[in-house]
């Protein structure tokens, strides 16, 4: 279960990754707003890889040696990958700031007031936009967290069922011994009544044949 939940963060790094990389790219034959809209979008999708990389970590510990082997070397790929990423982002970043500078420029300061307005919009909607992904984030590792609850509770059940029904059988044997036990008892006890009975009677029948011969002797 453990190694299945990991699979699926790095299906998910995997995706968000290649589409950074993208948008990138793509920002690079592209100019102005157009330019401006593939780098913020790949911006959010970079800091939604952050949180899968520590959701990946997060699975990471909970794998058993054999599977940590395993996935050490690609838990540092997907850091390295990153890493890179952040400084490609970060150069087309540069180089599309130097651009905006340019523009600028000639520009007259109401237009530089209204744009800047603009763009503090524009970050105001990104960080709510941050904040619900990261509220979204943090459900998901709840319920990634309950399920794992859940299974590990289902599992104890289960045993704890099978615990019983050894008990009752068991306790099944235990009882059929203690009848096979009682039936026994009541015949030894049966046959010892018996025993008595006879040795009483030949108890009586030799006392008998012993007044007779007394008898016979003397008269």
């Amino acid at each position: 279960l453990e190694m299945d939940v990991f699979r699926s963060y790095q299906s998910e790094f995997d995706e968000l990754t290649n589409s950074i990389r993208e948008k990138i790219n793509k920002s690079q034959n592209t100019f102005g707003a157009e330019k401006a809209n593939e780098l913020r979008s790949a911006q959010l999708e970079l800091q939604e890889a952050e949180e899968t990389l520590q959701a990946l970590e997060l699975a990471f510990r909970n794998l058993k040696e054999t599977e940590k082997r395993i996935a050490t070397s690609q838990l540092t790929d997907y850091k390295d990958t990153l890493s890179s990423l952040k400084n490609a982002l970060k150069q087309s970043e540069t180089s599309i700031s130097h651009a905006r500078e340019e523009l600028f420029g000639g520009m007259s300061e109401e237009i530089k007031v209204a744009t800047l307005d603009q763009r503090t919009r524009l970050l105001g909607t990104t960080e709510l936009l941050e904040q619900s992904k990261d509220d979204i984030q943090e459900a998901r590792v709840n319920i990634e967290q309950m399920l794992q609850t859940g299974a590990d509770i289902a599992s104890n059940l289960h045993e704890q069922r099978s615990t019983m029904e050894r008990m009752r059988d068991k306790l099944k044997g235990v009882n059929e011994s203690l009848s096979s036990a009682g039936k026994t008892m009541r015949s030894i006890l049966q046959r010892s009544r018996t025993n008595k009975i006879l040795i009483v009677g030949i108890i009586l029948l030799l006392l008998v044949i012993i007044g007779v011969i007394i008898f016979i002797k003397f008269h």
